[in-house]
């Protein structure tokens, strides 16, 4: 069965659920259990400006902080290759490398992967399940969407069976859903979303 497709909208900084129900060609919801299933969006690739000029430091200061992502990749002149963003606070981010780049120089986010999978036990970042009765969730929570700095993705969902698919022993796997994501960007940004603390 061909895969379908949906688009959707995150709003950044807010709690986001989203769920699926597999269906098969008779539009009964296929019994989930056991399955495995498999989210991943890859962000576009981006640009900004370098705010003050550095001179062979891993601290630099840029205009549109709502791109800095944690281990994602920066490129441009005078950038070392696998220069990743150690950490940020702000507009200013840590690199894993010295850069000597001049005020206003251009640098460029390369695109992040994000994977989902319901195989995942650590709940702090995510919730992805698949149930008896088709449906395939996903739970963000605020703290989370609020670090998507990114604007736009394109997602696939993949599927796998529990079952052995070939004489070779593997798992009969699936895209069923592929689409666009889009971010809605806040007003007003926050290291936290923790509204009542």
């Amino acid at each position: 069965m061909a895969a379908g497709k949906y688009d959707f909208s995150i709003e950044q900084g807010s709690s986001f659920r989203i769920d699926f129900i597999y269906k098969d060609s008779n539009k009964n919801p296929v019994d989930l259990t056991n399955w495995c299933a498999q989210l991943i969006w890859k962000t576009e690739r981006y640009e900004s400006k370098v705010v003050t000029s550095v001179n062979s430091s891993d601290t630099i200061q840029v205009s549109d902080p709502s791109l800095l992502v944690k281990d994602g990749f920066i490129t441009g002149h005078n950038i070392p290759v696998n220069t990743s963003i150690v950490e940020f606070s702000g507009s200013v981010a840590k690199l894993s490398n010295n850069v000597t780049l001049s005020a206003g120089s251009t640098i460029y986010f390369e695109p992040v992967t994000y994977k989902y999978k319901s195989s995942n036990t650590d709940y702090t970042n995510y919730t992805f399940s698949v149930g008896a009765n088709g449906r395939i969730s996903l739970i963000l929570p605020a703290n989370t969407t609020n670090t998507f700095g990114f604007s736009k993705a394109k997602y696939d969902l993949d599927l796998e069976s529990p079952n052995d698919w070939s004489a070779g022993g593997d798992k009969h796997i699936a895209r069923i859903l592929y689409g666009n994501i889009n971010i809605v960007k806040r007003y007003s940004a926050s290291d936290t979303q923790d509204v009542c603390a």
